[in-house]
């Protein structure tokens, strides 16, 4: 029997018991790119629809869809089904959003109001910023930043006082590029409770730089110390739990800076373009 709806594979997703195969998996099926199998086209433009095969948005029934996405690490993914959101499920310029909306035929009326829908795009803005992962018990720190947010010269990315289950977390991103290239200096403020109670998995920070130096991640000074835990290739700063130290969080966290280097220059200088010390 055909599928009638992603809302049940939204809520697998929201889970957080799936492996990360088995999300792509069904992301895969729902595109309707697996017809081999019986799966029928449930999403349109990397949003879960109200039937298959229409191009009508399904704003609440699908929640739990951009969790599983960030936690299967589908960043592209989920930026694409994250933007359709916010672009065509609200009123633009408010949080007023419908159970569903037309996206081929804009003249169509949406469906009424929905409480639940309006939750969707900044649920997912907060996690693409700040994400407890369930399995790893890992604290991510921008996960899921566009690349064009961390463009040279543009404004920084501020977070002040977003809830984690270790307590309200911040951070600025700041970026630059002068002499010594291109740079990010993060400002990553955690409450001093983590010490005591740290998050198992660690924190990672990902710096998603523009895509012109993406991997190219080539030296971590963290509180005037060079930091080695680094994953040019998963553009990432990691931290294990018993480097959270009061110092650290004090005195190195608030004081990060990162050093690119374009990929295809390290190609021509005959040196790997990866710094990767993954934990």
């Amino acid at each position: 029997t055909p599928v009638a709806t992603f809302r049940g594979y939204a809520e697998m997703l929201w889970s957080g018991a799936l492996t990360h195969q088995q999300v792509k998996d069904i992301y895969r099926g729902a595109s309707g790119n697996a017809t081999n199998c019986g799966a029928v086209r449930l999403l349109t433009m990397g949003s879960p629809s109200v039937a298959p095969g229409t191009p009508t948005l399904a704003l609440p029934n699908a929640f739990g869809f951009g969790f599983g996405l960030l936690q299967a690490d589908l960043v592209d993914e989920f930026l694409l089904y994250f933007f359709t959101v916010a672009t065509h499920g609200y009123t633009q310029g408010t949080w007023t959003s419908p159970a569903s909306a037309n996206l081929a035929d804009r003249d169509q009326a949406p469906d009424a109001f929905s409480a639940a829908a309006v939750t969707v795009a900044p649920v997912n803005l907060k996690w693409l910023l700040v994400f407890d992962e369930p399995v790893t018990m890992t604290l991510w720190i921008g996960k899921a930043v566009p690349r064009e947010w961390l463009s040279p010269g543009g404004a920084p990315v501020v977070v002040t006082g977003a809830t984690t289950r270790y307590g309200r977390v911040g951070f600025t991103l700041h970026t630059a590029v002068d002499g010594a290239g291109y740079r990010i200096v993060a400002n990553v403020t955690l409450p001093v409770s983590v010490t005591a109670s740290s998050p198992k998995g660690g924190l990672r920070l990902r710096l998603r730089a523009p895509t012109a130096y993406a991997g190219g991640l080539s030296k971590v000074v963290v509180g005037g110390e060079v930091w080695s835990s680094v994953n040019a290739a998963e553009e990432t700063i990691d931290f294990a739990a018993a480097d959270l130290t009061s110092d650290r969080v004090l005195h190195g966290l608030p004081m990060i800076v990162a050093s690119f280097i374009p990929p295809a220059a390290n190609m021509e200088a005959g040196e790997p373009h990866t710094l990767a010390h993954s934990q």
